[in-house]
């Protein structure tokens, strides 16, 4: 999860070799986990694998993530040529890391002394992202869209970027710099989105857990640090799915604590009461997300129903996609490439009049 961290290896960065770590350290991870934890446990750790292979479909969720792995090699490997075959081989070994520590973590996480700390660390990293993207929020990148806006060839040639004026490259470069939010460790700021909140989230639950009087008061002051850190960094992103995705969370939370305390009590006026204030307090997330969208640029809503049926464009030109490749696809990298009848088309410099599709996409 360190790692991870701080090579998050996102973007095309998977396909030049960027995980070729993270995939050394998830087989090495499922290899001693299968060495020292037994496919059958037993005592205590027996009745909680149990429990865990009732809820998730026991051996058959580690048997369908391999096969799923194994299906994503093939594909690499069969559809090369024409796809780049480095490429779509760094991607599949992605796939198999991904299957053996999703093998690992069900295992390891059934002691709970594991799921706290690997929860300890995600919140701690977390943080820490919340805290290097809020400088890069008020500092680094002012000062750097003000350097750019000074002298933007200047710039261009620093990046190392081929992006003449007037080309796609340099427009590319100018709105990710100009209109985009921080992105700490990884490359997109709709990457770095999908993790702030966790900070938001641990730092309402440290507070509630204090006015529930089983966590100190400097717990609490921690969490509102927390949540005060994560929520700024968050709305730098500007990105839409990542404030919805906190949103629902926060109002999960407060159900379920509502549920809990309701639960402890028969007396439904105490239900009503509790009712009240946890409302409130979903309403008032509600309107605190709702007002950072109307202070934000006029353009953050209103590209919003262009970028989902941009998003709609990938799915049905997959759909097409798997119409004319049912088993393999066309491989895994962005290299690999089919004509496709409808949907996202695109153009290649090999052969101009060639209608081709990314099966990133």
């Amino acid at each position: 999860m360190v790692y991870v961290a701080f090579h998050p290896s996102d973007s095309v960065e998977l396909e030049h070799g960027g995980g070729v770590w993270f995939c050394a350290f998830g087989l090495v991870t499922w290899a001693l986990t299968m060495i020292s934890e037994p496919w059958v446990a037993s005592g205590e750790k027996a009745a909680a694998t149990s429990t865990v292979g009732r809820c998730f479909g026991g051996v058959s969720v580690d048997a369908a993530a391999w096969l799923l792995a194994i299906w994503m090699m093939v594909s690499a490997l069969v559809m090369c040529p024409p796809g780049n075959l480095r490429s779509s081989t760094n991607e599949a070994w992605f796939w198999i890391a991904a299957a053996a520590l999703l093998t690992s973590a069900r295992r390891l996480l059934t002691d709970k002394s594991c799921r706290v700390m690997a929860v300890s660390i995600l919140v701690a990293i977390t943080f820490a992202m919340s805290v290097d993207a809020c400088y890069q929020f008020l500092v680094t990148i002012p000062q750097m869209q003000a350097d750019y806006l000074a002298d933007p060839d200047k710039m261009i040639q620093e990046a190392g970027i081929d992006a003449p004026r007037q080309s796609a490259a340099r427009m590319v470069f100018a709105n990710r710099l100009l209109d985009g939010g921080p992105t700490s460790t990884f490359l997109l700021a709709n990457s770095l989105a999908a993790l702030l909140s966790v900070p938001v989230i641990a730092g309402a639950t440290a507070i509630m857990g204090w006015r529930q009087k089983r966590f100190p008061g400097w717990a609490a002051g921690l969490g509102l640090l927390a949540m005060t850190v994560g929520g700024v960094a968050l709305a730098g992103t500007q990105s839409r799915s990542g404030l919805l995705s906190c949103l629902i969370a926060t109002v999960f939370l407060l159900g379920g604590v509502f549920n809990d305390q309701s639960s402890d009590s028969d007396s439904p006026l105490k239900r009503k009461r509790l009712a009240l204030p946890i409302t409130v307090g979903a309403i008032a997330v509600a309107l605190v997300f709702a007002l950072v969208g109307l202070l934000s640029d006029a353009e953050w809503i209103d590209a919003a129903p262009a970028s989902l049926l941009f998003r709609l464009q990938y799915w049905k030109s997959t759909v097409a996609m798997l119409m004319d490749y049912p088993w393999f696809g066309v491989g895994l990298d962005r290299f690999s490439r089919c004509t496709c009848v409808t949907g996202f088309r695109k153009q290649t410099k090999r052969s101009p009049t060639h209608t081709t599709f990314s099966s990133r996409h």
